[in-house]
């Protein structure tokens, strides 16, 4: 049985690339943002993935939404270095919600 990728996959997936992808600079808008809203922001992005795509569409979305809040808001801003161990922890526990998250939204 092979898998094919559907047009609604196609567009829940462009969808929800387009919403991360304009979420950080937005959001970069206002000065009193800080990267834990700019995360619960992004996991919203995520679960509403969840809920209308698959799995594997809202564990992409997860990973592109982990690399947007470590490029936008994480310091040194501007690069995928990440300079504060605690960030570390920070978007390896942002990745971890997101995709449990989204698998619990997918089983729903």
């Amino acid at each position: 049985m092979q898998r094919s990728i559907r047009a609604r996959d196609i567009a829940v997936l462009t969808g929800a690339l387009l919403a991360t992808a304009a979420t950080g600079p937005v959001l970069r808008m206002f000065a009193v943002v800080n990267p834990t809203t700019v995360a619960l922001v992004l996991l919203l992005v995520v679960l509403a993935t969840a809920t209308f795509g698959r799995l594997w569409i809202a564990t992409v979305v997860a990973i592109v939404a982990m690399l947007t809040l470590n490029f936008f808001f994480l310091p040194p801003v501007g690069t995928f270095t990440i300079a504060d161990p605690q960030n570390w922890v920070a978007l390896f526990a942002f990745l971890v919600v997101a995709v449990i998250a989204s698998n619990l939204s997918a089983a729903a």
